[in-house]
């Protein structure tokens, strides 16, 4: 038991409530959504409205080249980062995350 500023945490109790929420709304899930879009004309791709006449590869540069284009210089900065390697995000989150605390304990 914990003692907080509004009075006692328990966090066994928070862990418990979460994970038993967690398992109904899965059950809920796999209940009430197990047959959604799985055949008929709800699985095919929507492609603004247009019947599909052939097989269509579409990539994502295609359909996003204009929020890509309208943010270029936020990608031209990013984009060397994303390596794919898990240590250097999980260095990037550790980095902004003692710089959001930083900020915060100054403002309090």
């Amino acid at each position: 038991m914990l003692e907080s500023y509004s009075g006692y945490w328990y966090p066994l109790v928070f862990v418990s409530v979460f994970l038993i929420l967690s398992f109904i709304v899965y059950i809920l899930s796999r209940v009430f959504f197990s047959s959604a879009h799985k055949k008929g004309e709800q699985a095919k791709p929507f492609l603004s409205g247009n019947k599909e006449t052939e097989k269509v590869h579409i990539p994502a540069s295609s359909i996003y080249w204009g929020f890509i284009k309208a943010l270029r210089g936020y990608y031209d900065v990013i984009i060397p980062f994303h390596t794919g390697n898990i240590n250097d995000y999980m260095g990037a989150f550790i980095i902004v995350l003692a710089i959001v605390l930083t900020v915060v304990e100054v403002l309090t």
